[in-house]
């Protein structure tokens, strides 16, 4: 908090937020700077809110409004640095183990490059200060120039629309060469995507109660052997637990898995050993899961995965393209969406003998203009709005 403070009285945007599960990987993961017991932060709490400043150390802050009433009570907060005595992480971010070198460092760093969101993760003990870069091209570009050598990068998901300029501009790759290889698999007779007609808006609180009455007759003709993505763990609980109210209500007793139960590895044991179960995961299951087979055969996608603007991480690149001029939504938001939403499709055909179904429940990708462009990045599945078409797919598989 006296970091934060401090930040601001230099005239620096900072903002306070919760951990999310979503951080992490090599965009958006943070670089510990240094870390404060967490008892003494309540401590300091407790002496800010016996001024009258609210503030909550759990609480997920999105706006500045907490920060700002820190910076305006700026003395009552400083005065009690002295008895901060952080963790240093990284002795190369510090001279010595003193809160004001810390940051001294921030302060250097955002003076000196303005590329970095600062940030704290909040533990059950401490609280941790990190910087994220907004764009990691330049690092990047320095590594590559200390190792002079080829790069070769390649993935089922690096293009969008059959050009890589997000993942060109994300590493700083603007004078690669780049080549695209058609897919080895038979698509268009051995998958179908189904979007299913009278879908209500994503937002709206029937969602999940039409999801499960469109997706219900499709897990019953493939036998089980579905996944189930969605986008939230929100959204996955609510899902699992309507699925499981519908299985007992109509006696099916297709075994239902939902992320959470067990670790990753063993649901997906579990999914194959049953061979007719049906799998329900967030975002943690959109990539990196290999079931080859008869065992899936069916992949159902609530909705088309937009990163959540209440990350302040998240919000602060959407702010900084603004401010470069640009169309946040049409130059990342979209582009990262596209490339999260192929990587759930990929879940479904992973050979080439794998047949299924692909099924998207969200109507913006027939509705929205921007809706072309995700499907026309989806592999060349042939495509339906008709449920009769995909049930009697399935059961002929």
């Amino acid at each position: 908090l006296a970091a934060s403070a401090e930040l601001i009285r230099f005239g620096h945007k900072v903002t306070l937020f919760e951990k999310h599960k979503s951080l992490g990987g090599m965009l958006n993961q943070g670089i510990p700077v240094f870390r404060l017991p967490r008892k003494i932060i309540e401590k300091e709490i407790k002496q800010i809110t016996s001024l009258g400043i609210e503030f909550e150390l759990n609480k997920s802050v999105s706006s500045s409004k907490e920060i700002e009433k820190l910076s305006n009570n700026f003395d009552a907060v400083i005065c009690a640095m002295g008895t901060l005595k952080p963790n240093i992480l990284n002795q190369e971010f510090t001279s010595n183990n003193s809160v004001e070198n810390g940051l001294s460092f921030l302060l250097r760093v955002n003076e000196k490059n303005n590329h970095y969101v600062y940030w704290l993760d909040i533990f059950s003990k401490s609280v941790q200060f990190n910087m994220t870069p907004f764009s990691v091209s330049e690092s990047f570009e320095k590594f590559r120039d200390k190792n002079k050598m080829s790069w070769i990068f390649t993935s089922a998901t690096l293009a969008v629309n059959d050009n890589f300029d997000f993942f060109q501009n994300l590493l700083g790759l603007h004078e690669s060469v780049t080549k695209r290889l058609d897919s080895p698999f038979n698509f268009k007779d051995n998958a179908c995507l189904y979007v299913p007609k009278n879908m209500p808006d994503p937002n709206t609180t029937i969602f999940n109660l039409t999801l499960i009455k469109k997706i219900f007759p499709l897990i019953n003709a493939a036998n089980g052997r579905t996944f189930i993505l969605s986008t939230s763990l929100k959204a996955m609980k609510e899902i699992s637990a309507l699925l499981k109210d519908i299985f007992s209500e109509q006696k099916v007793e297709f075994p239902i898995l939902t992320q959470g139960e067990d670790s990753k590895k063993v649901l997906i044991n579990r999914f194959k050993s049953h061979g007719n179960a049906v799998l329900i995961g967030s975002m943690s299951f959109w990539a990196g899961i290999d079931v080859r087979g008869s065992s899936l055969s069916l992949v159902i996608i609530d909705k088309l995965p937009f990163q959540s603007p209440g990350d302040p991480v998240f919000e602060s690149k959407i702010n900084r393209l603004k401010d470069l001029g640009q169309n946040p939504f049409m130059t990342f938001q979209l582009p990262q969406a596209i490339i999260s939403l192929k990587q759930g499709a990929g879940r479904l055909i992973r050979d080439e003998v794998d047949k299924g179904v692909l099924m998207i429940c969200d109507p913006r990708i027939i509705d929205k203009p921007y809706g072309k462009r995700i499907w026309k990045s989806l592999p060349a599945f042939k495509r339906t709005r008709q449920e009769i078409d995909v049930t009697n797919f399935l059961k002929s598989l």
